[in-house]
């Protein structure tokens, strides 16, 4: 009986793959959006030149265009790649890839039907102007290559292309991982093996030029970033960050022009009505600050929401590749019948409470250390007072503790009839009576 979940077999695959090394004067037209890094192992290495050229294979097996070449030092071989524009539309169908609708054409479809599907007509309008977007804006579906859906999407890309820069380097990255359609090659364990260097996608010149010209100027204040241009370049996570810092520092704003006054109400008001005043400020900056964080956290809650929405992420949920350093059983997944990776209840259980046992023996040093730390400083505090106390004549050490106690009192303003306060008067601080003494 045959394995129905085979795994994949890199070693039985000989094939020598012509590299194309050489310049830009035999390399075909068209952008380049991905590159893999090969390590080049010396001739006599078989067995390393033998998996690159495998997955060399593979990767034209799953219909991507490479061009190879060698570094300057010759120690690393660069494999750039692209993918046809039919080959995205084919991963886009697979993913089920949520791309943006063209706000002209619904409105079209909106107002005209689709006669040929039995739709009939049916107008939408913001009569009152109550919405900052009309009903056909940031509205994202599923991609399908039917021939009469496509006018419906949104051209992002150059020259008329579907797909931005990230959505390119997403749909390249699924082929290349892939096991149905694609070339099936798990990147992370690859890199993890040292079969591959690196990989990573490559600037558009263009884009970037004209990204830099909209977003590196001096007078941009922090909320005028060109948000859009960057999640389109970038990706919505890069978006998504810049827009964080935005609105972070915008509101950071607030608390400093209130920090400021407060700042010169303190230096301006005479020292003995210092605590007075501040008995009333610091309770009202505490409730400002508190108000402010609370607006401050739900207006990003806000301002979040409307731009993954306006991006086509308000629904996205990741999905976790196993990591290359897990180790499994492969079996046939319960959930869809794919195949995954399966490790033992009982023996995670054994590997977690071996972790907990380790911690709780750490911890336990770290208490020790720190009580010993305590208890050697109480130690030391009581030995050296003792022997201060031995060498003092006792007239001197009774007026120190005088001095001391009479100085917290009248610090801490603890009243007490039988106690003057002696600040301002250095002579009664120095004074000793005799019955005192005694």
């Amino acid at each position: 009986m045959t394995d129905p979940y085979p795994q994949p077999q890199t070693a039985e695959v000989r094939l020598r793959v012509p590299l194309d090394y050489g310049t830009s004067s035999a390399e075909p037209l068209g952008r380049w959006d991905y590159v893999i890094v090969f390590p080049n192992p010396p001739k006599h290495v078989i067995e390393a030149s033998d998996e690159r050229d495998t997955i060399i294979k593979r990767l034209r097996g799953a219909g991507l265009r490479l061009r190879l070449f060698r570094s300057v030092g010759k120690e690393l071989v660069f494999c750039k790649i692209r993918a046809p524009e039919e080959l995205m539309r084919r991963e886009a169908e697979v993913l089920k890839m949520h791309l943006q609708l063209d706000p002209a054409e619904l409105r079209r479809a909106s107002f005209n039907g689709i006669p040929e599907y039995g739709i009939a007509p049916f107008p939408i309008r913001d009569v009152k102007q109550t919405y900052r977007y009309s009903p056909f804006d940031y509205i994202f579906a599923p991609y399908f290559q039917a021939r009469d859906l496509q006018p419906f999407y949104s051209k992002k890309g150059p020259n008329g292309s579907l797909f931005s820069s990230t959505d390119r380097i997403g749909l390249i990255e699924h082929i290349i991982t892939n096991h149905q359609t694609g070339a099936g090659q798990d990147i992370d364990r690859l890199i993890y093996e040292e079969i591959i260097v690196e990989t990573y996608p490559l600037h558009e010149e263009e884009e970037k030029m004209d990204l830099k010209e909209h977003w590196i100027v001096w007078n941009m204040s922090p909320m005028n970033q060109p948000f859009d241009r960057i999640c389109q370049y970038f990706g919505v996570k890069v978006a998504l960050y810049f827009l964080y810092l935005g609105h972070y520092t915008k509101w950071l704003l607030y608390p400093t022009l209130v920090g400021i006054v407060t700042g010169i109400v303190s230096y301006s008001i005479p020292h003995d009505d210092y605590n007075t005043v501040f008995a009333y400020i610091s309770p009202l900056f505490g409730a400002f600050m508190t108000i402010w964080m609370t607006i401050y956290l739900e207006n990003w809650k806000r301002l979040s929401s409307r731009e993954t929405l306006r991006w086509g992420t308000a629904h996205f949920s990741e999905t976790v590749n196993p990591r290359p350093q897990f180790y499994g059983e492969r079996i046939p997944s319960p959930i869809n019948g794919k195949s995954t990776r399966f490790y033992p209840p009982r023996e995670k259980l054994k590997r977690v409470a071996y972790s907990w046992v380790v911690i709780s023996f750490l911890i336990l040093i770290v208490f020790v250390i720190v009580s010993s730390i305590f208890m050697l400083t109480m130690f030391l505090f009581k030995y050296f007072l003792e022997v201060c106390i031995d060498d003092v004549p006792e007239d001197v050490a009774v007026q120190k503790y005088r001095q001391e106690y009479l100085i917290s009192k009248c610090l801490y303003h603890m009243p007490d009839d039988d106690v003057n306060c002696p600040i301002g008067d250095p002579e009664s601080m120095l004074t000793i009576d005799d019955e005192d003494s005694s």
